[in-house]
């Protein structure tokens, strides 16, 4: 691994930790409800980055 990657790494990991954060609040909110649109597709895109 080089610097590069463990950077990478890093960055994902806060970015992983808050959308769990994030939908945590939310299903504790309305458990039955959907995620709305702009969430999902704002986790989608950091996902494919």
């Amino acid at each position: 691994m080089n610097r590069k990657d463990v950077d990478e790494f890093e960055k994902l990991s806060v970015q992983l930790q808050s959308i769990y954060d994030e939908l945590s609040i939310l299903s504790k909110e309305s458990p039955n409800d959907a995620v709305n649109k702009f969430k999902l597709n704002f986790i989608n895109k950091l996902l494919n980055n």
